[in-house]
């Protein structure tokens, strides 16, 4: 039965790599840092080569901080001290301001690793 429902997340998300370019989601449970993470690997080499995904951009509102530095730690990415560091090159920036209905303000970070970029 867990098996099942493993297979039915992976499978929607490797899905989604298949037919979208950029993609955002909210959190919710079923969105853990692994299933990000292989939704992650399918979007690397060679599936940009081979044509068998599209996708470029994904963003995940709301994502916990814990999910998230799960998933960078995944992908060679750490935290610390309030910077981002990694083997790869990669770009970080935090442009983005929002504010949201009650005024609460979020700034969302933009992570470049040469092939995706991803936002929190």
């Amino acid at each position: 039965h867990d098996l099942l429902k493993e297979m039915m997340v992976d499978s929607f998300f490797l899905d989604l790599t298949r037919s979208c370019n950029n993609l955002h989601l909210y959190e919710c449970e079923k969105i853990t840092s692994e299933s990000i993470h292989q939704m992650y690997k399918v979007s690397l080499f060679p599936g940009m080569i081979e044509g068998s995904t599209k996708l470029r951009q994904f963003s995940i509102v709301q994502f916990s901080n814990e999910k998230c530095l799960s998933f960078l730690e995944l992908i060679g990415i750490t935290y610390r001290d309030h910077k981002f560091f990694s083997n790869k090159y990669i770009q970080v920036f935090s442009p983005i301001f929002w504010t949201f209905a009650g005024d609460v303000n979020a700034f969302l970070t933009h992570i470049f690793d040469g092939y995706l970029e991803m936002v929190f």
